[in-house]
């Protein structure tokens, strides 16, 4: 579990390196560091007087990473925490976090979690926290747990030693009561030495956060600790570090409850990965920019510019999420408006001559009517109103549905060309993603020939993939499909073109664009096991190819028109758009079916109650007013549980779909619907 807590880490520290500056060559800037000169195993000065401990190899790491020189000074705690306090270095190696501390210093993220237990005698009396009252305990002076008995007023019996060894050798001793240092240095100081005939109890405060300390308001050197301590974390370097200086110490019984608190924040971790896109495609990121990140160290502005495109693309998202709404209120509406005309024109060519014109008029109608259902449903996929799985589509269908919304938003001076000659172009896609891909590659494209005359060319062919042939290591041989998008703008430069799938890259003015659009198209190809490339020069224009694996399983069936056919059933018909009410009463009653008609849920329900073997079958919306639709029909279910229902909605989510599938629902029909569609579903509720 642990090795999954610090994967996750990985991933967030990648994310934090990659929101602060990058790395650029700059001449080394020198920092005083002040360090305890005993508190090992963190830090100490050995024989030789030289510093030592996993504080000060963890700096170094950093400051190697970060271009930074060292200049350590080394004294007593108390000493060291003065001197910053008063400015007279520029930071400390190893600082517990405290609100009290955070007023006077600055503080970079934790490195490390140290825990504070109490370490008492075999043969004393004192077993818990609450025994400590007024008894003798032993703290080092200025440390932590000093100012912690102080603030808590625990006990005014406080004995102030200069270090963490002389507090254990003290209580060993048979002195005083207790001791409330870190566990670590404790357990360290007992196996050295072989101090055996005292213990760790119970610790005081877990999970205490151990930070770089830094003079107040030096910001700039705190972001530099943080970035250099996310790039050692996400090179593997923090974790070869720690486990040099800590490795034996962190294998006791005390590491149980450590262990426990991971699993307790790797259940928090787990439910970030819900957004497995972003930390995916961040990985992606970090993969590439971990090899260039000590050749690209730039300045605070940078920084505040990454900070400025997260907050547009913040205000997009929410921009998005509100035209999804919008949308998806506007398609309700609109696909009841659509089921009144498709009903009534369809009730009107019910009673006219097939040979007639006026016949062929009303079927040329409903074919308009259907591409406006098509229309609505593809602004709903594009604003994420629809699911999002994958399944087995033709990629030309998907590319001309994008298309028939492109078409309307080109400007003038863009001339469109599609060539789609692949004979075998089904793939496993999810139709939103495919369709972002395109609107995507299209947009920048219309923004490369700008006012410009030009033209884009979307071409698609199947190539295939040998063992001699193929040049992409995560692709296997076998049949492809090749979608290409060219474009006759002002091109990609060759020292950028490695560049343009990172997030938040763009060539674009501030206000034009986030620099997320190819590094979304990016991370949708990826999924769908595909690959994308790009050629351009300058001037000349742009191709990105796009090679998607044809897909073997089973093929999509077209299922034929299904012939209208009448009944003689009891129907209950609930919808609160009085138009579609009377459209369908009277088709219905014309194809010989008993219809009560009902623009009240509440009102259906009192008819229901009042004869439930009245009726054979109902059909509701599921969007109304009075009564949401799945609450109508577990009601009717809960009167009657063979009833025969069938859910005739303006909407189809996985939220209805799913609910509508618990309660039994087999037959989910999305407005305007035909008279076939309607009679076959009647006729398989019959069955």
């Amino acid at each position: 579990m642990a090795v999954i807590f610090f994967l996750c880490l990985h991933i967030n520290c990648a994310t934090a390196a990659d929101n602060h500056p990058t790395p650029g060559k700059a001449p080394d800037r020198i920092v005083t560091v002040g360090t305890d000169h005993d508190y090992p195993p963190f830090e100490y000065v050995d024989e030789q007087g030289t510093p030592q401990g996993f504080n000060i190899d963890l700096l170094k790491a950093i400051a190697e990473t970060m271009g930074l020189t060292l200049k350590i000074t080394t004294g007593p705690w108390k000493e060291i925490r003065s001197a910053l306090e008063n400015d007279r270095i520029d930071m400390v190696s190893g600082m517990y976090y405290s609100p009290e501390r955070d007023m006077k210093v600055d503080f970079s993220v934790p490195f490390i979690l140290v825990h504070q237990s109490m370490f008492t005698r075999d043969d004393t009396d004192v077993h818990k926290f609450s025994d400590l009252k007024n008894r003798e305990i032993i703290v080092q002076t200025g440390d932590i747990m000093h100012d912690y008995i102080l603030s808590n007023q625990i006990t005014p019996k406080i004995i102030a030693v200069n270090n963490t060894l002389d507090g254990i050798r003290l209580l060993a001793s048979g002195k005083h009561d207790a001791a409330l240092l870190p566990n670590l240095q404790g357990q360290y100081f007992s196996r050295k030495y072989d101090i055996t005939n005292i213990k760790a109890v119970e610790p005081v405060i877990p999970g205490q956060k151990y930070c770089f300390a830094v003079a107040e308001g030096n910001q700039e050197l705190v972001d530099m600790l943080d970035q250099g301590l996310s790039i050692l974390k996400a090179s593997g370097k923090y974790q070869e570090i720690r486990e040099h200086w800590f490795g034996v110490l962190e294998d006791t019984n005390y590491l149980l409850s450590y262990r426990i608190i991971l699993i307790i924040l790797l259940c928090l971790v787990l439910v970030l990965l819900l957004s497995w896109f972003w930390t995916w495609t961040l990985r992606q990121l970090v993969r590439k920019r971990t090899r260039q990140l000590a050749d690209e160290l730039s300045e605070r502005k940078q920084a505040e510019k990454e900070k400025q495109a997260l907050e547009d693309r913040l205000r997009q998202v929410h921009k998005m999420e509100a035209i999804g709404t919008l949308a998806a209120g506007i398609a309700h509406d609109f696909n009841n408006i659509l089921s009144a005309i498709v009903g009534y024109t369809q009730l009107a060519r019910l009673e006219t001559d097939s040979e007639s014109r006026a016949y062929k008029d009303m079927t040329a109608a409903l074919e308009s009517a259907d591409r406006a259902k098509k229309l609505i449903r593809q602004i709903l996929t594009y604003s994420r109103r629809t699911e999002q799985e994958q399944q087995a589509e033709h990629l030309s269908f998907l590319i001309k549905g994008g298309m028939r919304l492109l078409k309307t938003s080109l400007p003038a001076n863009v001339k469109m060309v599609t060539d789609l000659q692949a004979n075998n172009d089904l793939i496993l896609a999810n139709a939103t993603q495919i369709h972002q891909v395109l609107i995507n590659l299209v947009t920048n494209s219309v923004h490369a020939i700008g006012v410009n005359q030009g033209r884009i060319e979307i071409r698609l062919r199947n190539i295939e993939l040998t063992p001699k042939t193929i040049s992409i290591p995560a692709l296997m041989p076998g049949p492809y499909v090749e979608l290409t998008v060219t474009d006759t703008g002002h091109g990609i430069d060759k020292s950028i073109q490695e560049r343009i799938f990172d997030p938040f890259f763009t060539t674009k003015q501030r206000g034009q664009g986030t620099g997320m659009g190819l590094s979304v198209v990016h991370g949708i190809v990826k999924s769908h096991g595909g690959h994308i490339q790009v050629e351009s020069r300058l001037n000349q224009g742009t191709s990105f190819r796009i090679i998607f694996p044809v897909y073997t399983g089973a093929k999509v069936e077209i299922d034929p028109p299904a012939p209208i056919m009448g009944g003689s059933e009891r129907i209950l018909f609930i919808d609160d758009e009085k138009d579609v009410v009377d459209v369908w009463e009277r088709i219905l009653t014309s194809l010989g079916y008993q219809v009560t008609a009902s623009e009240s849920p509440r009102n259906a329900m009192d008819l229901f109650k009042q004869a439930p073997e009245k009726f054979d079958v109902i059909i509701t919306d599921l969007d109304m007013p009075e009564i949401n639709g799945l609450s109508l029909i577990r009601a009717f279910k809960d009167i009657r549980p063979d009833i025969r229902i069938i859910v005739h909605s303006g909407i189809k989510t996985r939220e209805y779909e799913q609910g509508a599938a618990d309660l039994g629902i087999t037959s989910f029909l999305q407005k305007p619907v035909s008279i076939e569609k309607m009679t076959q579903a009647l006729q398989k509720e019959s069955a």
